[in-house]
């Protein structure tokens, strides 16, 4: 993971689509977005063979050789030609090899081919997120803790309560979850030996975590802090660094797998590019025309994709030096 000294962002092009973007991402090399009006494109034409289904899609999964999978707010599934209704609030999707989806809804996990998706695991309560992690587990926020659960299974090999957990974020080295709290607080969770970690004192539901190198960047309010994690899961500080702070509540929060910086954007349209040895002075600023609704770096973080509430998205090429 590389420190990041400077940052330059150069529009690279615009994207108008009828509808804001309610997820955005790369795969490969397009950018992709799922549409509040159930349509999916890719820079900024529709995919082939994924027409628009009758909910707001919540979550993509995009992989090699696979057609794009999609699951929405009315907890349906659409991979190809199939479409089957799960129920509950449609969470997350993955692809888990080839010819077999994960999928999370509000009400549980699900698992097996396009169309024919089964229960895997239920009664986890009102699930909040998910996250994949290394050999076919899933960690799964709910509304009274973190289940971790084998997908491959069907067990739940272990719980923590105690928390409403709102997000989960998992470091580059797959090695420490990060989990925000409707309490205010930042749990971090060593996925090797369970040892865990309470930052308490935000105030406020976290919903936004990103991985910036070894620091978990936590978005509150109009503030982006940071704490240093060790491998083990430790936090060696009282104090987090201040990140970044702007003038309206921080909306969207990403950072590239590569490399130590993390952009947030906020409700007046700022982007910033920061890094954690800043103290809060941010690499570079970018002005977007409309709310800032989500954030999405390429794999390698030389390009940046920014959508807005009133439908375009913006991508920029940047040097991270």
């Amino acid at each position: 993971m590389r420190a990041v000294r400077s940052a330059s962002a150069r529009p690279a092009g615009r994207v108008a689509l009828a509808e804001a973007a309610v997820v955005t991402e790369w795969a490969g090399a397009a950018l992709v977005c799922a549409c509040a009006d159930g349509t999916v494109v890719a820079d900024g034409r529709p995919v082939p063979g994924h027409p628009p289904g009758p909910g707001v899609v919540t979550a993509l999964a995009w992989g090699p050789g696979q057609e794009p999978a999609s699951i929405d707010h009315l907890g349906a599934v659409r991979a190809g030609p199939s479409l089957q209704g799960l129920g509950g609030w449609g969470r997350r999707l993955w692809w888990s090899d080839p010819g077999r989806l994960v999928a999370v809804t509000s009400e549980g996990v699900h698992a097996g081919p396009p169309g024919g998706l089964a229960p895997l695991v239920g009664d986890l309560g009102h699930v909040r997120d998910a996250c994949l992690l290394p050999a076919g587990r899933l960690a799964v926020g709910t509304a009274d803790g973190v289940a971790f659960v084998d997908h491959q299974r069907g067990s739940v090999d272990c719980r923590r309560t105690g928390t409403m957990a709102c997000a989960l974020a998992l470091s580059a080295s797959g090695e420490v979850l990060g989990v925000g709290a409707a309490s205010g607080s930042v749990h971090v969770v060593s996925l090797g030996s369970g040892a865990g970690v309470e930052i308490e004192g935000y105030g406020v539901p976290l919903r936004l975590l990103a991985w910036c190198g070894e620091h978990l960047a936590v978005a509150a309010g109009r503030d982006v802090t940071a704490w240093p994690v060790t491998a083990e899961g430790r936090v060696p500080a009282d104090e987090p660094v201040r990140v970044a702070q702007g003038e309206a509540p921080v909306t969207a929060l990403a950072a590239p797998p590569s490399a130590a910086v993390v952009a947030a954007g906020d409700r007046a349209g700022a982007v910033r590019l920061a890094a954690p040895d800043r103290d809060g002075e941010p690499l570079a600023a970018l002005a977007l025309p409309a709310p800032v609704v989500g954030l999405a770096w390429s794999a390698d973080g030389s390009r940046l994709a920014a959508a807005c509430a009133d439908g375009s998205v913006h991508r920029f090429d940047v040097a991270l030096g």
